[in-house]
C-alpha cells in the first residue's frame, strides 16, 4: 500500500511538472507569436515580445484584445498602419537589438534623412522622453566640428570668431531635460539656452555678435530674454574648466530652469545654482542652442 501511494505521489508530481512546462510552453508562444503589419502598404512583421518590451506605450497595446477589434486589416489580415514604413522599420530594428542586447542604453538613435519625422513618430507612438536624446545638427557654422554621434561639438576657429551649434529635436509639448558637459579654455561661455527652430539665425558679425537675435538663456554674465541681455550676475562669470549644466524645458508653462553644478577647487565646495527663464516669448518648436567663446572649447550631451 505504502508503495502504491508513493508511485501515486510521484506520478502526481510528473503530471504537474508536465503541466507547468506545457504552460510555460503556452506562455512563451503567446509571447513569442508573429505579429504581422502592413505599414504604409509595407509588409512587416515582427514578435509579440519585441512589440511588448517597452510598458506603456502604443505597440505594447496595439495587439491587445481591445485593440484588435478597433484596428484596420489588409485583405491579408495583417494590421494596417498608417506610418511611414522606413521610418517605423527603424524603430522596430532598434526594439530588437534592445532585445538581444539587454545592456545597452535604450535611447533612440536617429536615422540619417527625416530626423524630425522620426522624432514625432517615436513620440505619437508614446514612448517616453527618456527614449529620446538630444544631438547636435551637423548643418553648422565652419567654426565648429561635430563628432561623436553628432553628441559632442569642438570649436576649432580663432578664439573671436562666433561658433554656434543647435540641437536636432524640435521642442513643443511635455517637459525634457537637456544635460551638457562644457569644458572651457578660459572658463568663459558664450552661450547656453534655446531659440525658436523656424525663426532664421540672424548674425550680423561672425566677432562677438552677443547676444543673437531669437535666443533664450544665459551668457557669460547675464540672462538672455529673446536675444536681450535682461539682468546681470557675477556668480556665473567665474567657470571651472568643466561645468556640468542641466536644462529643464516645460513647454506647457512655457519655462525654463537652467541648473549649474560646480565644483570650486579653491575651497573644495560643491554648489549648485539655477536660472529660471520665462519663454512666453518664444514661440514653438524650440531647440538646443549653443555658442563656444574659445577655440577647443567644446560641449557634450550626456545620457
Amino acid at each position: 500500500i505504502q508503495s502504491d501511494q508513493q508511485d501515486r505521489l510521484e506520478q502526481s508530481k510528473c503530471d504537474g511538472a508536465e503541466k507547468e512546462a506545457s504552460l510555460d510552453k503556452i506562455s512563451a508562444d503567446v509571447s513569442n507569436s508573429i505579429i504581422h503589419f502592413n505599414v504604409g502598404g509595407k509588409k512587416l512583421s515582427t514578435s509579440r515580445k519585441i512589440l511588448t518590451m517597452i510598458e506603456d506605450t502604443l505597440l505594447s497595446t496595439i495587439i491587445s484584445d481591445e485593440w484588435n477589434k478597433r484596428l484596420v486589416k489588409d485583405i491579408d489580415g495583417a494590421f494596417f498602419l498608417d506610418y511611414d514604413p522606413v521610418l517605423f522599420k527603424h524603430l522596430i530594428n532598434q526594439l530588437r537589438y534592445w532585445s538581444l542586447n539587454p545592456l545597452a542604453t535604450r535611447v533612440f538613435s536617429l536615422p540619417i534623412e527625416n530626423k524630425n519625422e522620426f522624432i514625432s513618430l517615436v513620440r505619437s507612438l508614446k514612448f517616453d522622453e527618456r527614449y529620446l536624446t538630444d544631438t547636435f545638427s551637423e548643418n553648422v557654422n565652419s567654426n565648429v566640428k561635430v563628432i561623436d554621434n553628432q553628441r559632442l561639438c569642438v570649436k576649432t576657429s580663432e578664439d573671436q570668431h562666433l561658433a554656434y551649434v543647435a540641437g536636432n529635436l524640435l521642442y513643443f509639448e511635455g517637459k525634457h531635460f537637456i544635460k551638457l558637459m562644457l569644458t572651457l579654455t578660459n572658463m568663459q561661455i558664450g552661450f547656453i539656452g534655446i531659440r525658436p527652430a523656424n525663426l532664421p539665425i540672424e548674425i550680423k558679425s561672425i566677432k562677438n555678435s552677443f547676444p543673437i537675435p531669437y535666443t533664450f538663456g544665459i551668457d557669460n554674465k547675464c540672462l538672455v530674454m529673446n536675444g536681450t541681455c535682461t539682468s546681470y550676475f557675477s556668480a556665473w562669470q567665474t567657470f571651472t574648466p568643466k561645468n556640468t549644466f542641466l536644462i529643464e524645458l516645460d513647454c506647457d508653462s512655457r519655462t525654463m530652469h537652467i541648473t549649474r553644478d560646480q565644483y570650486a577647487q579653491f575651497n573644495y565646495h560643491h554648489f549648485t545654482q539655477i536660472r529660471f527663464i520665462d519663454l512666453t516669448l518664444a514661440p514653438f518648436p524650440w531647440q538646443l542652442f549653443i555658442v563656444l567663446k574659445d577655440k577647443n572649447d567644446y560641449v557634450r550631451i550626456l545620457l
